[in-house]
């Protein structure tokens, strides 16, 4: 189903399978709105902590050891906001596993699912149900959400999607059309557009992306106090900061204030996220070079 754009497809994600009460197990840190969805459902977020010993990658074993028998649904998104990690293959298809076992839903965030670099592979939910059919189970309990405003710099036209079986899509539809009736034609004349036109263009910004990661890395690595493991997705830099002895929240206020630099706090996307600071290298070389010419500066002034 189209939606207005991926938030609506996640709300509609959670409407059909979330009572009050249930619990909804995701990654932490992970996108803010995620608990605040899981919150209006009168759910139970449970958070399951996503550290860098493991390169930021939600595991398997970790989502089993979350399960009760109130478990609605898993939340997984890869490649991630905010950390830029890529879940491996062979934890998504245990976490299909496991929801076909414990009769729960798969809901994944596939936003970034063209901004993967290097060797790094995606794997979307929907990809492992031949490998979960051939070892004699029926796995459809999964919701994959996309959009076009990563891949195709689309974000103010709000176009997204929800792919999953019929007996979740069908009532998403009449819960459209009582809230937004329906994305308007042209918006979605133009995703049609994206997706058949020449796909050289979203080479050439991953590219490019890639390219600017490297500077961001290297930048980073290089200011005492800082560590960033290299983004194998997205646009976005998860930078170790807990070495300058600030809780992030403070951080990212006297960036601000002092230097004239805007961050995030790694807080803002869970109690793991504290220690960390999220950057964003989707911004001119120039940009890079002078916000981390701004952090040398904080750093020295310690």
């Amino acid at each position: 189903m189209v939606s207005f754009g991926a938030m609506e497809a996640l709300t509609f994600a959670l409407d059909v399978t979330v009572s009050p009460g249930d619990e909804v197990i995701i990654p932490d840190p992970s996108f803010p709105n995620y608990m605040g969805q899981v919150h209006r459902l009168g759910g139970v977020a449970v958070s399951v902590p996503v550290t860098e010993d493991n390169d930021f990658k939600l595991r398997a074993e970790d989502v089993r050891s979350a399960i009760t028998d109130k478990t609605a649904a898993v939340i997984i998104n890869s490649p991630s906001n905010p950390l830029g990690s890529v879940m491996d293959r062979a934890d998504i298809e245990q976490i299909a596993a496991l929801a076909d076992d414990h009769g729960f839903t798969v809901i994944s965030d596939e936003v970034y699912d063209k901004m993967v670099f290097d060797d790094a592979v995606f794997t979307s939910i929907a990809e492992v149900k031949p490998s979960i059919a051939e070892a004699g189970a029926e796995f459809d309990r999964f919701l994959a959400i996309g959009s076009f405003s990563k891949t195709y710099a689309m974000t103010g036209w709000r176009c997204g999607f929800v792919i999953g079986s019929e007996d979740f899509i069908a009532p998403m539809a009449l819960l459209q059309e009582g809230l937004t009736s329906s994305l308007p034609g042209f918006v979605q004349e133009a995703a049609v557009a994206a997706i058949e036109g020449p796909q050289t263009a979203v080479e050439e910004m991953v590219a490019s992306y890639a390219r600017r990661r490297e500077l961001m890395v290297e930048r980073i690595n290089a200011i005492d106090g800082l560590s960033l493991l290299r983004p194998a997705a997205t646009f976005y830099a998860w930078v170790n900061v807990s070495e300058w002895g600030l809780d992030s929240w403070e951080l990212a206020t006297q960036l601000l204030e002092k230097h004239n630099l805007a961050t995030i706090p790694g807080s803002a996307f869970g109690p793991a996220g504290e220690g960390y600071l999220r950057l964003t290298f989707a911004v001119s070389d120039e940009t890079i070079n002078t916000a981390c010419d701004r952090l040398e500066a904080f750093a020295s002034s310690r």
